[in-house]
């Protein structure tokens, strides 16, 4: 007596399609994009460790200007000025730090950090929202620094510090994450000392 074959049950067939040349340029996009922004975290440490100090001529200017508060009267014309007050001026001094410090902080990706152990404890998602904070509160500070003095002024005191900023943004899509370093914080000097030139000269 033969015996029954178990039913067997036929999948179907299904046309796997592959992907198009539009999906892999999206791919290849999002890819330059995660090792444009994230790609310094391929330097060493120490390199690391150096382009996060750079960050400290920010809060040496914030902390110049937070004592060096006098409380000397100013003219009338200057005295109606938002800049004139030492602790608006300190304020956005310390909040610029702050964003610029945890911002490439977490971009060099160097754990632990807010309770994370792992060495990738920011996303590529988290650097980009402060990132943007960064960049934000970059632009508002310079409109705050043209309404005290003048667009011109302003200008000439940053046209310097901006062609490093430039310079450095490019060697970051150019993915030469070393040179951008040194440009960025070079960034950070010079943009510093402009800050305390333009603060020194709204206040006399």
């Amino acid at each position: 007596m033969a015996l029954a074959r178990p039913h067997q049950r036929r999948e179907p067939f299904v046309i796997v399609e592959a992907p198009d040349a539009e999906d892999n340029e999206v791919s290849k996009s999002a890819h330059w994009r995660r090792d444009a922004g994230l790609g310094i975290r391929k330097l060493t440490l120490a390199e690391k460790m150096i382009f996060l100090i750079t960050n400290v001529p920010y809060w040496a200017v914030a902390f110049c200007v937070f004592y060096r508060d006098d409380g000397e009267p100013v003219s009338e014309e200057k005295a109606m000025l938002p800049c004139i007050s030492p602790a608006i001026s300190t304020m956005f001094l310390f909040g610029i730090s702050a964003i610029s410090t945890v911002y490439h902080y977490a971009q060099c990706g160097i754990g632990p950090s807010l309770g994370c152990h792992h060495p990738n404890c920011y996303s590529f998602d988290a650097v980009n929202v402060l990132k943007r904070c960064d960049v934000s509160s970059s632009f508002v500070f310079g409109f705050y620094l043209i309404l005290c003095d003048d667009t011109r002024s302003v200008a000439k005191m940053f046209i310097g510090p901006l062609a490093l900023l430039i310079a450095s943004i490019v060697c970051k899509l150019r993915l030469w994450f070393r040179s951008y370093a040194v440009l960025h914080g070079m960034w950070h000097f010079v943009s510093a000392a402009a800050l305390y030139g333009i603060h020194e000269k709204m206040m006399k």
